[in-house]
């Protein structure tokens, strides 16, 4: 998610990154961990399903920086 905040330009960069890396543990790192230990498909769903909201997330946050 790097790539994306150098490229938008935005200004606070740090308040960006910070509010992307806690999203990214919440939407990807926590479910991942939790199918590691119990490798069972409802959690790989799960782990799907949240992922999906990664990239909009991602987009939300970069859209309220520019506008900041």
């Amino acid at each position: 998610s790097g790539p994306v905040f150098y490229a938008s330009q935005i200004d606070n960069l740090i308040f960006s990154v910070i509010l992307a890396l806690g999203i990214g543990v919440y939407l990807l790192l926590l479910p991942a961990l939790k199918l590691y230990r119990t490798l069972l498909a409802p959690d790989a769903m799960a782990l799907f399903n949240k992922a999906s909201y990664y990239p909009p997330a991602l987009f939300i946050i970069v859209m309220i920086a520019l506008m900041l």
